[in-house]
């Protein structure tokens, strides 16, 4: 049952598991590092990365910062859930992309449509060892705590 008046006391930063700190780092940089380079970097940089991680370089991470940064501070099962969810979306969809026949076109003269042989290490692969990791006994454990006052 939730309780809204529950006082809830956040936890020290020292106290989050490394992985899961690291996990926040990896994030808040794929995203910074995205919208930089979407709206200030130049366009042969968006050209070459293209292929290699899609149209949605880092949607998955940029909406699960809010849930690390939640997890971090207020540790529940339920936001680390929605972080494997967001994870698991990126695999779902770098196995649709694959899976696409159209999508294989190494060679298309424009950047924009050319597909990398190793875009499936950043929508599949990547995801995939967070998701072991964020599984990992000690986070499991860190979100289970109570942190109540």
């Amino acid at each position: 049952m939730l309780t809204i008046n529950r006082k809830v006391k956040p936890v020290k930063w020292r106290d989050v598991p490394p992985a899961l700190f690291l996990y926040l780092i990896f994030v808040i940089i794929v995203t910074i590092f995205n919208i930089v380079t979407g709206f200030f970097g130049p366009e042969n940089l968006r050209e070459a990365l293209m292929p290699i991680t899609g149209w949605d370089m880092s949607t998955c991470y940029m909406f699960s910062v809010f849930f690390v940064v939640t997890c971090c501070r207020y540790p529940s099962l339920g936001a680390r859930s929605t972080i494997l969810a967001f994870l698991w979306l990126t695999v779902l969809f770098g196995v649709i992309d694959i899976l696409l026949p159209w999508r294989k076109d190494f060679y298309d003269p424009n950047p924009y449509l050319r597909v990398s042989p190793w875009r499936p290490l950043w929508t599949i692969v990547i995801p995939i060892v967070w998701i072991i990791i964020l599984r990992t006994r000690r986070i499991t454990e860190f979100c289970k705590r109570e942190h109540s006052s």
